[in-house]
């Protein structure tokens, strides 16, 4: 078996992934577990770290391990700060956040990232710095837009290798808060037996988010189109997200006019919808697989920061 050479975990709001890699990148064994920073008890984030990847630090004591997410966070194990761009892989390395695993063991938190945007708006990444960094060509040059969808959906610009802007959209806690939480919500049912027809559902909601009357009055008519079943209950929900990741790509559209193609970075289901919703709008897409960026990331800040012999 190669030899492992780094503990990768991406620790964020529900859930904790970790990655045991070999020096080349290969995953050597993983975990995964329901244990984001919001069901840890007690704040124990030792105590589960050692519980989940005991055995990993038993087998390999000298191990380094990174940690990103939300881990960071003012909720999470240790504030690790946001630094201000632009930033490059050196400035992340520099800036690692120590917190003790054991009284002779240490995990390391990568930090976030902040940055104001051109009206005086504070904006902030943590997490998404790591896939980022794992995506990128080291020997890129030129400008390049990167999309991150998710909970908090964003969009980052690459400038010669740094980190030179981003930018970010409520889209997916607004879908869930709209879908779970709302009178949208209500009509809303969750049969899966015509597939073809719920694409159709979401290819409406991205027409939707084309024409005009706002973003507000589109909502409404998430329910008013159930109602009066031009939509089927089945596909509403994906007819709203066609509305709210369309009204995402036109805002960011307004802040990216020349943008002809752009790299999304994300799991395999919301790639590809955010890859059909974008090529509704004219961009070409290139797919980057979300976990391997993030431990590929880990792999070069830990490197960058000399926890690994290059």
């Amino acid at each position: 078996m190669p030899k492992p050479v780094l503990i990768s975990a991406d620790w964020g709001t529900t859930s904790l992934r970790a990655f045991l890699l070999d020096r080349r990148g290969a995953i050597v064994d993983r975990r995964k577990a329901p244990k984001g920073i919001m069901k840890v008890s007690d704040g124990d984030f030792s105590g589960t770290f050692s519980a989940l990847m005991g055995r990993w630090l038993n087998d390999s004591p000298d191990i380094p391990v990174l940690l990103s997410g939300m881990i960071g966070s003012e909720q999470g194990w240790a504030v690790a700060p946001h630094i201000p761009l632009p930033a490059r892989l050196a400035d992340l390395a520099a800036a690692l956040h120590a917190v003790p695993i054991t009284d002779k063991k240490c995990a390391y938190i990568v930090p976030g990232l902040t940055t104001v945007g051109v009206h005086g708006v504070h904006d902030i990444i943590r997490g998404e710095e790591t896939q980022i960094v794992g995506a990128l060509d080291d020997s890129a040059t030129g400008e390049s837009v990167l999309c991150l969808p998710g909970t908090h959906s964003k969009w980052v610009t690459v400038a010669d290798g740094a980190i030179s802007g981003f930018q970010t959209s409520l889209t997916g806690e607004t879908l869930a808060i709209l879908s779970d939480n709302s009178i949208l919500g209500r009509l809303m049912e969750n049969s899966a037996t015509d597939n073809e027809k719920e694409e159709t559902a979401f290819v409406q909601g991205l027409i939707r988010a084309s024409e005009q009357g706002g973003l507000l009055h589109h909502l409404f008519g998430v329910r008013s189109q159930g109602y009066c079943r031009v939509i089927p209950r089945s596909g509403l929900r994906l007819y709203l997200a066609g509305i709210l990741i369309g009204h995402e790509i036109r805002g960011m559209r307004e802040i990216y006019p020349q943008l002809k193609s752009i790299t999304i970075i994300a799991g395999q289901e919301i790639a590809e919808r955010y890859g059909r919703a974008l090529e509704f709008f004219g961009l070409q897409t290139t797919l980057v697989d979300g976990a391997a960026a993030a431990f590929g990331g880990h792999l070069k800040i830990a490197r960058a920061a000399g926890l690994i012999r290059k």
